[in-house]
């Protein structure tokens, strides 16, 4: 009775050592074979390179930088981990009349012209993108449907320009010591860090509810003048 009693608790113990050290194997396996995950997010780890210039769809090539993607809405075109900087009188990135989806991210850009440069786009992303230095840090003619995300502007003369542009979104980005973040220029629905349409909205409204106020409270403290009695001896 006593070894019936002690060999189940045996095989059991056994087997509770085989079962950790098939876990611990798997483990070690998984670590040796996975794939290092070690890219850097610092800017000054990308490597250097000159400017990129697209000027159609057919120009998202690996020379021009890209890294990836096919241009469509499920897998952009990439762009991204590059520095370019101390560029003179040339746009550090420029992309124009292009409608196939792309993102530029992790871009370092330092130029004595525009750093980051879109035109007659359509579906264009500027995410986590660095722009410091230069005349214009980030600049959107004639572009809809596009987006700047989570940008550094620092020390430029513009950190952003939006020129005739439609459904274009700009939020969560940081602005350091430029002398103008941001510039608007004949905008159709723009999102500017929340939503400017609403912001313009709003304040029409509280003007229109001040002219009304005075209007208002002119009419309640307004009192006619008197009518002069008859002089007497008349």
């Amino acid at each position: 009775m006593v070894q019936k009693s002690v060999l189940p608790g045996a095989l059991m113990s056994s087997r509770l050592s085989s079962g950790i050290a098939i876990a611990f194997v798997l483990t070690i396996s998984l670590v040796s074979f996975s794939p290092a995950v070690s890219a850097s997010t610092e800017w000054y780890d990308w490597p250097e390179r000159g400017r990129i210039s697209i000027g159609s769809d057919n120009a998202f090539t690996a020379g021009n930088g890209v890294s990836g993607g096919s241009g469509t809405h499920d897998d952009p075109y990439i762009i991204e981990n590059w520095r370019i900087w101390n560029e003179t009188g040339v746009n550090c990135i420029s992309i124009t009349n292009t409608q196939a989806y792309f993102i530029v991210r992790n871009v370092y850009v330092k130029t004595s012209s525009t750093g980051i440069y879109l035109h007659n786009v359509v579906h264009g992303s500027i995410v986590d993108c660095i722009a410091t230095d230069s005349s214009i840090g980030i600049s959107l003619a004639y572009c809809k449907k596009c987006s700047i995300v989570n940008c550094t502007l620092s020390r430029d003369i513009y950190g952003i320009t939006l020129t005739e542009c439609k459904d274009i979104t700009v939020k969560d980005n940081g602005f350091h010591d430029n002398l103008m973040d941001k510039q608007v220029n004949k905008e159709k629905h723009p999102w500017i860090e929340g939503s400017l349409g609403s912001t313009v909205c709003a304040s029409i409204l509280i003007v229109l509810i001040a002219v009304l106020c005075l209007i208002a409270w002119g009419r309640l403290t307004y009192k006619p003048p008197r009518k002069e009695g008859p002089k007497s001896g008349t």
